[in-house]
């Protein structure tokens, strides 16, 4: 497990490196929501994801072919 850390900003993006793959965060506040777009490797894991806590943001990653990439939001 790891922990991404955000600024205290309603939008943001950001890239790091998770085990294996090089992954990009976008970070958009609207209307009060917070959504969430993941790419890893450049491919869309999420687009538009809302961020619940502690809701799995990438379901669809191992059917991707990131098997490894679970992202939540806490």
């Amino acid at each position: 497990m790891q922990t991404v850390p955000l600024a205290a900003t309603p939008n943001q993006s950001l890239s790091l490196v998770l085990g294996d793959y090089t992954v990009a965060i976008t970070v958009r506040t609207l209307g009060g929501q917070t959504y969430v777009t993941v790419l890893a490797d450049g491919v869309p894991i999420c687009a538009g994801q809302v961020a619940r806590d502690r809701v799995i943001l990438t379901p669809r990653a191992g059917y991707l072919g990131f098997p490894a990439l679970q992202l939540m939001f806490a």
